[in-house]
């Protein structure tokens, strides 16, 4: 096999997992003679092939030559191939050319990407969704968490290396053992995996997809920085005893894997593959990075239905409007200070609200042409249903500031947005209270004392914004994929009534904005240039 044929080989079916027929290898062969490329630059420009030929043809992971000539000469007729980083030097660029690299997901537009355990890669879910699930996506879903987080776990070099103990990994090889492996079989220094799970007698268990067994949390045993609840998935060292129990010595959170270490092995699942960006990713970073005036300003519980609210608002604007305009306004709910009740007083109370919000922009026409607005849903806010994901606030109360404000967006609870190379997800919960007030052993606060670096720990290690159980958080069964978060993104909103924070975990950055209306108008300011934060209040 020729080195160009090995390395068609490795981009297209190794790491985009598409199959290339023989005529089409031909045809990239015939394409790269007639270009005369350099070998430098060969890998790269089949990584861009590969990459737009998933975003022009998702249905197929069959790579044949007429759909591949079609794709190609796309790329040619985008110079995408010839693309450098001189291209873009000493052009200024203004909010309209930014607009192809900002794109948004909601929850119930964002592909589903499945584990499949026999392939061992990521095969798109094309089955239709429906908001109503039958029975067997709700066991489908647990599934489907577990054999992600331990293909995860598996491929870490920690289960290559020497090592018992799951805090500080020193000695022996580990290994997880199947739960129905232990079973009869009383032994001492078992590696299990699975999912906390309360039982109908109120005792605690790990369970996998082929058994359960009971757990033994004893006082002296090791945790790790987190926050344990039912339906968190663990690892957990310890002994099975004569009594089948397993008696716990060390507990800890599965293990983390960097964002980039798993695109570099599963570039499919990289969301920012459904959107038409041309430019590869050399391009797009350094065009990211040297945009450093760039930010997205962050305001959550925004009671806009409070006149000094929107008196606040305005000195915000004011500010803004005579310095560099961010790039975004990133809203938060709840928007009003009482709970949404369905009764026409509370609609027409909050509609006017909203009317209220679009006279004061209207005000600032320069910050109106030079900026998205984004509104994303709290829990009070209509229709306030107790299910995730949330749906947008509902078109019959904005429809004055949808028509008369451009650039403005109503999203789901949770959503996504995809700037240049970054992914930012945004989530509204009161996590830091709802996990903390039900883990099942109590957090390591000796080793760590605040609690939010316990939340984002948790969360991000177990790739999942809500892991608390359904009965305590009802999910949509079929769009629980809405709330995973494999890969990790670049950055991580979670908005919360708790104080603020701004966290960098193993690179991905992780903020609580706090609550606008109920402190002293704080909110946080981030630049994706840097990938830091700045809070922020106004006086």
């Amino acid at each position: 096999m020729s080195s160009l044929n090995q390395t068609i080989y490795k981009i297209f079916t190794k790491t985009y997992g598409l199959t290339v027929q023989s005529d089409a290898i031909r045809y990239i062969n015939e394409i790269f003679q007639k270009e005369n490329f350099d070998n430098k630059n060969i890998f790269n420009a089949l990584d861009t092939i590969a990459r737009f030929y998933i975003q022009n043809q998702a249905k197929t992971k069959l790579v044949t030559r007429s759909s591949l000539e079609e794709v190609i000469q796309k790329t040619i007729e985008k110079n995408i191939i010839h693309e450098t980083l001189g291209k873009y030097d000493n052009e200024s660029i203004s909010f309209n050319d930014i607009q192809k690299y900002f794109h948004i997901l909601d929850a119930f537009s964002l592909p589903k990407y499945i584990y499949n355990v026999q392939s061992k890669n990521f095969q798109r879910d094309t089955i239709p969704k429906r908001l109503f699930a039958n029975a067997s996506a709700k066991g489908k879903l647990y599934q489907e968490r577990f054999n992600l987080i331990k293909q995860r776990i598996l491929r870490n070099e920690i289960f290559n290396m020497s090592s018992t103990n799951l805090l500080t990994n020193e000695s022996n090889s580990l290994k997880i053992t199947p739960i129905k492996s232990l079973l009869g079989s009383p032994h001492k220094g078992y590696v299990l995996f699975g999912m906390l799970t309360k039982m109908q007698d109120g005792k605690y268990h790990l369970e996998d997809p082929d058994a359960h067994i009971e757990l033994k949390f004893p006082e002296n045993m090791q945790i790790s920085t987190g926050l344990f609840t039912e339906d968190c998935f663990v690892l957990i060292h310890g002994e099975y005893t004569e009594d089948l129990v397993f008696k716990i010595t060390e507990m800890g959170m599965p293990i983390f894997e960097r964002r980039e270490n798993t695109i570099k092995t599963y570039k499919q699942i990289d969301y920012t593959n459904e959107f038409q960006i041309t430019e590869s990713e050399n391009v797009l970073k350094k065009l990211e990075k040297d945009l450093d005036d760039i930010c997205f300003v962050i305001l959550s519980e925004v009671f806009i239905d409070k006149p000094k609210v929107l008196l606040k608002l305005k000195t915000l604007f004011e500010g803004y409007s005579q310095t560099i305009i961010p790039y975004a306004f990133i809203f938060i709910g709840n928007f009003s200070s009482t709970p949404y009740i369905y009764n026409g007083k509370d609609s027409m109370k909050y509609q006017e609200s909203f009317d209220n919000l679009c006279d004061l922009l209207l005000q600032f026409p320069k910050i109106i042409a030079n900026t998205h607005f984004i509104f994303i849903p709290g829990p009070n806010d209509p229709w306030g249903e107790a299910i995730i994901p949330r749906s947008p606030i509902p078109n019959v109360f904005t429809e004055k500031i949808r028509t008369k404000i451009p650039n403005i967006h109503f999203l789901t609870n949770p959503c996504r947005l995809y700037f240049f190379t970054q992914e930012i997800v945004i989530f509204r919960e009161d996590l830091v209270s709802r996990m903390r007030r039900n883990c099942i052993v109590p957090p390591d606060e000796d080793n760590e004392p605040d609690v939010s670096k316990h939340l984002i720990k948790t969360i991000l290690e177990q790739s999942y914004l809500c892991p608390l159980p359904i009965y305590m958080r009802p999910i949509y069964w079929s769009y629980s994929h809405s709330l995973q978060l494999y890969p990790v993104p670049d950055t991580l909103i979670l908005a919360d009534k708790y104080e603020p924070y701004s966290h960098n975990y193993n690179g991905c950055r992780c903020i609580n904005p706090g609550s606008f209306s109920n402190s002293d108008y704080i909110f946080s300011v981030y630049y994706p240039s840097s990938r830091t934060s700045q809070d922020s209040k106004i006086v």
